[in-house]
C-alpha cells in the first residue's frame, strides 16, 4: 500500500506524510514499512505545500521496499498535488 496525503488543521498547521506497508503470508518472507512527513508553519503557502510534497516523496523514494520500483513516488506525489483543492487566482 502506497499513500501521500495533506492534512490541514483549522489554525493554518499542514502535514504532509507518506506511508509504505508491503505484507507478506509467504512464509519467511519479510513484512515492511516506511514512513516520513514534515509539518509545516501556518503561515506556509500552497507553493510550500507541493515541495513538502515532493520533498516526503523523495525520502521515500530512497526507502528500501524489496525491490519495489520507488520512482512510483514521484508519480503518487504528482496525484496528491493534482487533487489539491483549486484557489481562486486574482
Amino acid at each position: 500500500k502506497w499513500f501521500i496525503g495533506v492534512r490541514q488543521h483549522d489554525d493554518g498547521r499542514t502535514i504532509v506524510y507518506a506511508t509504505y506497508y508491503y505484507t507478506s503470508n509467504w512464509q519467511n518472507a519479510r513484512c515492511y514499512s516506511a514512513k516520513h512527513g514534515l509539518m509545516l508553519p501556518k503561515e506556509c503557502t500552497t507553493d510550500d505545500i507541493c515541495k513538502a510534497i515532493k520533498e516526503v516523496a523523495g525520502r521515500m523514494e530512497d526507502c528500501e521496499c524489496d525491490g519495489e520500483d520507488n520512482k512510483r513516488w514521484s508519480t503518487l506525489a504528482d496525484e496528491c498535488i493534482a487533487d489539491m483543492p483549486a484557489e481562486e487566482l486574482v
